[in-house]
């Protein structure tokens, strides 16, 4: 007998919300909102499900001050050269790291 599949949303914080927009790694909502450019390192440089945050999360201090504020995701034509400048720094990086 098979055995049903349960599916799970990932939500490493599910105590309290922790969004994207929280985190000292973030840059930007993107995508019309749906993703968010991250500028940690050891991460992919876009996000999904920025709402929900990620595992690692660290807590901007004074950005949730104001309960209920979210930032407006940036239009393509401002979000495309942050997110290409972000993969640059990161291949740099790489790059220094493996000389």
């Amino acid at each position: 007998m098979d055995a049903p599949l349960i599916i799970h949303s990932f939500r490493p914080w599910s105590d309290s919300p922790r969004p994207c927009w929280h985190c000292s790694a973030f840059r930007a909502l993107v995508h019309q909102g749906s993703a968010a450019l991250c500028t940690r390192g050891s991460g992919p440089v876009i996000r999904s499900l920025p709402q929900q945050g990620c595992s690692a999360f660290e807590r901007e201090p004074g950005v949730d001050d104001e309960p209920g504020w979210h930032p407006t995701a940036l239009p393509p034509e401002q979000s495309a050269p942050l997110i290409a400048a972000e993969v640059r720094a990161r291949a740099r990086t790489s790059a220094a790291a493996h000389r």
